[in-house]
């Protein structure tokens, strides 16, 4: 499920091994550190154990921006194109985040993003109400 590079580059790495069609049941360990995990297979229910000396937890980046395709403010990928103060191509629709196109994502540049958003946002509102007064 997650972005095509990213499952080419797990793909290519020997060091990886794929379960299909299984989910995470449990980490199982000695009291002091990760020995294995168990997981089920969803299509059988059959329950396994896999040896491992640690365990990397990674989901993948995949942008949730369905609801803004039709706005024509994504990239091919999803990703919501803004500059930098976090504005879209649409006036009034800001975006902060992972679901930005960027190169990092963190919660430290979210953060910042947030920041940056809402003093656009202040601006923009306050622009709005100053043409609408006049």
């Amino acid at each position: 499920r997650a972005q095509k590079v990213l499952q080419d580059r797990a793909f290519a790495n020997e060091k990886i091994d794929f379960l299909w069609n299984s989910t995470v049941e449990e980490f199982v360990g000695d009291g002091s550190k990760i020995t294995g995990v168990r997981v089920k297979d969803v299509n059988t229910g059959e329950v396994t154990t896999h040896d491992a000396d640690g365990v990397f937890i990674y989901v993948g980046l995949l942008p949730v921006s369905d609801p803004f395709k039709d706005l024509n403010i994504t990239d091919a990928e999803g990703w919501i194109v803004t500059n930098e103060q976090m504005e879209t191509s649409i006036p009034g629709i800001f975006a902060v985040g992972d679901v930005r196109q960027k190169t990092l994502r963190q919660i430290t540049t979210a953060v910042g993003d947030g920041g940056q958003a809402g003093h656009m946002v202040y601006n923009y509102v306050e622009e709005v109400k100053e043409k609408l007064a006049k």
